[in-house]
């Protein structure tokens, strides 16, 4: 009986070892399938990762051609301000070199017309009167130190000093559009 109980136990000692066998067996099948399947969705995402970089790579080259293409035109936009910064100092020399000029024949205008129509020899004190203040307001408006010096000169002297108040006004006009 001991014998018997001893093949007994020994058989049943077989029977959990093969159950454990099995069991280990379907643990390692279900273990393997899994390790399987982890490895092709590590695939899947490495070479979507990749897949992923490359796009990256191009995005960031695309995105430093276009920052240099950004900066080339900061660049040309500066360059294009400075030249219109450039042009407006000119627009507005241009500008005030024509108002000097049109103040002076606006000054030879109240002379000259008068004088050629005849106008100032049938004139009447206070019409005279009236012409010289006019022909002030003119010398004053050019805003010129000499030239009102020399339209003094000619109202308190002569027929040179005159002449010589004419022939400045045309030279300031000359000297203004040089």
């Amino acid at each position: 009986m001991a014998r018997k109980l001893l093949l007994g136990f020994a058989v049943l000692v077989l029977i959990a070892s093969l159950a454990g066998v099995i069991g280990l067996g379907f643990l390692y099948y279900r273990l393997n399938t899994q390790l399987k399947s982890t490895q092709a969705e590590l695939q899947t995402l490495t070479e979507n990762n990749d897949s992923l970089s490359k796009k990256h790579d191009a995005l960031q080259a695309q995105y430093a051609e276009l920052q240099g293409q950004n900066n080339k035109l900061t660049e040309e936009l500066k360059v294009a301000n400075n030249k219109t910064d450039g042009l407006k100092i000119d627009l507005d020399k241009s500008q005030t070199t024509t108002e000097q000029v049109r103040t002076r024949l606006a000054v030879l205008n109240s002379i000259f017309i008068p004088t050629i129509t005849g106008e100032i020899f049938t004139m009447t004190e206070a019409e005279a009167l009236v012409m010289f203040q006019g022909w002030t307001e003119s010398i004053d408006a050019v805003n010129d130190p000499t030239l009102s010096q020399k339209f003094q000169a000619y109202l308190e002297g002569s027929e040179q000093d005159f002449n010589e108040f004419l022939m400045y006004l045309l030279g300031s006009m000359e000297d203004i559009l040089q």
